[in-house]
């Protein structure tokens, strides 16, 4: 930040190239937990406020890297790259110090990126190359250039925290000297594109070597007066929002303030804006805006506020878009628009079971654990048993093919992958005590932060209960609900764990149990069974889809942790159930994958999946934990046995009563043998409402109530609703009435 930015006013150093620049910093390189995605997504909107673009940066310096070796020419950066200078952001990134040829890091080998070598010294007109600089070319293509330029990257001095200055060497400290000249730039000429920023600084280059551009110098060292000079005011309006700022509003809410909108370009006469989107779920009062004349490099208010009141079936925490087409004198149209925040954006959840045996973390966006050591290290529990976290990195996960998987864990960089968000009213709500168990959560995610989203939305609850036999385990419930507006077909679901059993990486041991349907771990120091067994079940063995035991590796003390590119996971997700047992002696970590499927889903459908994670001392004790939470989840459902010494003679639902009802209604059913059973509502757009059975029954005559609210717990509206039976192979409907 010294090299770009700084000066000390008292005595008039200046050690930044663009002294007194605004800066702001997402610190993610090297941290663990923290994610290079998360820091792009912030640097697009770093004031939350998808309307303004004030706060958008020039520029990102990207002093970091990986190395060519590790990613090679991996597309995972690029749309990234691409959606932030889309926003006139201009990236820098620095070359790598692999000193050899074609050894350019990952994304700075990418055509088209800006990536940045380090000069030994600019003494002399014979400047060197620094000996750990990076060369090109780029290994994507064979032929692009690489390095794109040079600056000072040897004996730099620059600003430390926690003492005055001192020196350091590196393409990350040449790179923040074009990030330094890029303000520079933008501040001769704000209207600059980020092509024409890199070209300028790109064609004004100091040539360096026998021939330029070369593959060591790329086209030469920086040269910022020849770079301004090569910018010339852009003559053609460019006309974008500005801000439009209204507060907050409720759903059913209406609010009303001016638009702002922005020219970055040459002046445009009689310009207004058409509101071409925003049907059914917003009303306004006018859909056309005048701004008159907006002179370059200016901004503009609206002649009238723009009032809109908010469909009152919308969910809080919803960000609706509204197309917004500006035109102006000459036949000038650009595509715009604007957004609205519905109350308040969900938020992030944590929340601690404690069993008095177990204390286990658990999130509202599908990661878990967060203890002070571990992959995520947040401060929390993790999963401890016998005062001991035995858990480094845990995440629900979800797919449909090797290209589409959602998931938190890591990912080829590797950091945590983050596809998950809090969902529209989706934040953690805790029950302590809750209605079926001691403690109880219940939250919403969805996987809209994904490279390729699915277009899932699930819901999460968790159960535990503080007394023995049930003080040993915890029960995790999904509701995948497709969110989308297509069928989504073959979905596997599942979750990641990884157990250091004992709370050490060595010694562990992974395999199956299939009288359980559970995958476990536990550490042996002799080879035999001996001690903190964990395990993760699935609670309907109907679909059970795949297990399977992933390593990680480590030499000596050096532990290096592999990439899980996405292939991989939908592998483990839907490849069978391996039963092999694996031994990771002293250099191979251990963590497993069990999950469930494939199910279809049309728009608006759902299903569930149910695992229950387990510890114990023995495998017997662990097998009989495991049997003993699928019981427990099975028998706390709101249902009541009617009749069980004369069986019924078929398979019978009956007309729930009374119907129609107002709060309460009672739902009878028969069954003729034993057979798993599931009783469910659904509404009229066939989405699942909520499940009352789950459940393995035996022969008999059964009722249940549904007190109209959903598996949230929230009361439902006033309509038609159908109960669903699904008893082996068959189902039967009824249709229920619920008025209010």
């Amino acid at each position: 930040m010294g090299t770009m930015v700084g000066i000390e006013n008292s005595i008039g150093d200046t050690i930044g190239v663009a002294p007194e620049a605004q800066w702001i910093s997402a610190g993610v390189i090297d941290i663990p937990g923290a994610s290079i995605i998360d820091a792009f997504e912030w640097a697009a909107d770093p004031d939350g406020d998808p309307n303004t673009i004030s706060d958008v940066p020039d520029v990102i310096n990207h002093s970091w890297g990986v190395r060519n070796v590790e990613l090679g020419c991996d597309t995972y950066f690029w749309q990234m790259i691409d959606n932030t200078e889309a926003l006139g952001i201009v990236n820098v990134f620095a070359a790598g110090n692999d000193s050899n040829d074609v050894t350019i890091a990952n994304p700075a080998n990418r055509p088209g990126c800006f990536a940045v070598g380090a000069l030994d010294s600019i003494e002399t007109i014979d400047t060197s190359i620094a000996v750990f600089s990076s060369r090109g070319p780029s290994d994507c293509d064979g032929t692009t250039i690489k390095p794109n330029v040079v600056a000072p990257g040897v004996a730099i001095r620059s600003a430390i925290p926690g003492t005055d200055y001192d020196s350091y060497q590196g393409t990350s400290m040449a790179a923040p000297h074009v990030a330094g000249a890029v303000a520079l730039l933008r501040q001769a000429a704000p209207d600059a594109t980020v092509d024409e920023i890199k070209q300028a600084l790109q064609n004004s280059c100091i040539p360096l070597g026998l021939s330029s551009p070369n593959n060591t110098f790329g086209y030469g060292l920086i040269n910022i007066p020849s770079a301004i000079a090569a910018l010339a005011p852009i003559s053609n309006p460019d006309l974008r929002i500005y801000s439009y700022d209204f507060g907050s509003v409720e759903p059913g809410g209406t609010i009303s303030a001016p638009v702002v909108i922005a020219n970055r370009g040459g002046t445009l006469n009689d310009v207004y804006g058409k509101i071409t989107g925003g049907a059914g779920v917003v009303t306004y009062t006018t859909d056309s805006l005048d701004f008159g004349t907006v002179a370059y490099n200016d901004t503009a208010w609206s002649d009238v506020e723009f009032q809109v009141t908010v469909n009152d079936t919308v969910t809080p925490g919803s960000l609706i878009s509204v197309d917004f087409d500006l035109h102006g004198f000459g036949g000038y149209s650009k595509a715009a628009r604007l957004y609205i925040r519905v109350s308040q954006k969900p938020e992030i959840g944590y929340f601690t079971h404690n069993t008095g045996e177990v204390q286990f973390t658990v999130s509202n966006y599908g990661q878990y654990g967060f203890s002070t050591f571990s992959f995520l290290p947040l401060g929390y529990s993790g999963f401890t048993f016998g005062g001991i976290n035995t858990l480094y990195e845990a995440t629900f996960m979800v797919g449909t093919d090797a290209t589409h998987v959602s998931d938190g864990g890591r990912n080829i960089m590797p950091e945590p992958d983050n596809d998950f968000s809090v969902a529209p009213g989706g934040n953690l709500i805790v029950s302590d005590p809750g209605a079926r168990a001691n403690q109880e959560t219940s939250c919403a995610f969805n996987d809209s932060k994904a490279e390729r989203p699915i277009g899932l939305e699930i819901h999460q609850k968790s159960y535990s209960w503080n007394t023995a036999p049930d003080n040993q385990y915890i029960i995790l419930e999904y509701e995948i609900r497709n969110v989308s507006d297509s069928q989504v077909p073959d979905i596997y679901a599942g979750l990641y764990l990884n157990w250091d059993a004992a709370g050490y990486i060595q010694r562990n041991i992974g395999t199956y149990s299939a009288s359980e349907n559970m995958g476990y771990i536990f550490r042996s120091q002799t080879g035999f069974d001996s001690s903190s067994f964990r395990g993760t079940s699935v609670i309907r063995p109907d679909f059970v889809a795949s297990h399977r035991i992933v390593g990680q590796r480590s030499v000596g003390s050096t532990f290096f942790w592999l990439p899980y590119p996405e292939t991989d996971k939908y592998d483990a997700l839907s490849g069978g159930i391996v039963t092999d047992t694996i031994t990771g002696h002293d250099t191979l970590d251990l963590a497993h994958l069990l999950s469930v499927g494939p199910f279809t889903l049309l728009p608006g459908q759902s299903d569930t999946a149910v695992f229950a994670l387990s510890a114990a001392n023995s495998l017997s004790e662990l097998q009989a934990v495991a049997l003993q939470a699928k019981d427990k989840y099975l028998i706390t459902s709101d249902i009541e046995i009617v009749e069980t010494d004369i069986l019924p003679d078929n398979f019978v639902l009956h007309q729930n009563y009374p119907n129609p009802f107002n709060m309460i209604t009672t739902v009878s059913f028969s069954l003729a043998a034993r057979s798993e059973v599931s009783l469910s509502v659904f509404n009229l757009l066939g989405k699942r409402v909520i499940d009352l059975v789950d459940r393995q029954l035996a022969a008999g005559v059964y009722q249940v109530r549904w007190d109209g609210r959903d598996g949230r717990g929230d009361p439902v509206a006033s309509g038609i609703y159908f109960c669903r039976l699904r008893y082996g192979s068959e189902s039967r409907t009824r249709k229920m009435i619920l008025l209010k």
